[in-house]
């Protein structure tokens, strides 16, 4: 659907969860006596929600931070980037070849920055009372804010085999691998998920599997690179101060 969500959730330092988590004995009980006697933990993040909850609704601009997500998306790129060449990516494509399409990546994704970082300082300088605006102008700000995520969506699937995921950047694992993290949550599976498989095929001598998958692969590097222009003119702003 393309629209932009939080997830909020409780971590037991100094370790990720607690013992009995999602056992039989995770019970009220156990609640009560050893994860939040007094409820005070719950009530901080129930606070927390209601607080953000309450400054969405008096923003007049929608307070998503573009800017973060510049650089969140230049994070994710370089991780990828680590990732492909330890597979071995670069040498299956042609390291001149992956490094032009890994410089054209961070090329759009330097301008999605800029646009990104113009609609931020106007968003602040709104929401914080230095800067009035018009209604027609509010409209294009939180339109902008409020598509912004279905750029990076792809009606066709990250793949063929995965038509039902279509999140460029977000995805869930298809399967236990090196490249996601705990709860299969994989960036870039387009890109990934086909590297690995790539891998797999080749270990396995599969020469025609492997030449598929590298194809794909292909093809998920230029679904993402029309993903972030895309997101580039949506935050186009032409006309905003006609």
């Amino acid at each position: 659907l393309g629209i932009p969500v939080i997830d909020m959730k409780l971590e037991s330092a100094p370790l990720y969860t607690y013992m009995l988590y999602h056992t039989m004995y995770e019970i009220p009980w156990l609640l009560d006596n050893f994860v939040d006697q007094n409820y005070t933990a719950l009530m901080a993040v129930g606070q927390l929600w209601l607080e953000i909850g309450r400054d969405i609704a008096d923003s007049l601009i929608i307070p998503f931070n573009l800017h973060d997500y510049g650089l969140v998306l230049f994070d994710f790129v370089d991780r990828m980037d680590q990732q492909l060449e330890h597979i071995g990516i670069p040498n299956a494509i042609g390291t001149k070849t992956y490094h032009i399409v890994m410089d054209n990546l961070r090329e759009a994704l330097t301008r999605f920055q800029v646009v990104a970082n113009i609609i931020q300082q106007i968003t602040q300088s709104v929401n914080t009372g230095h800067e009035s605006i018009s209604i027609k102008q509010a409209e294009m700000l939180n339109k902008r804010m409020q598509t912004i995520e279905r750029a990076f969506i792809t009606e066709q699937g990250i793949y063929p085999e995965r038509t039902e995921f279509r999140h460029l950047i977000f995805t869930s694992s298809s399967s236990n691998s090196i490249i996601d993290n705990d709860y299969g949550i994989l960036l870039f599976g387009g890109i990934l998920e086909p590297a690995l498989q790539w891998h797999n095929a080749l270990s396995m001598g599969n020469l025609n599997k492997a030449k598929y998958w590298l194809k794909m692969l292909k093809i998920g590097f230029a679904k993402l690179h029309y993903g972030i222009e895309s997101a580039i003119l949506i935050l186009d702003i032409n006309g905003y101060y006609d």
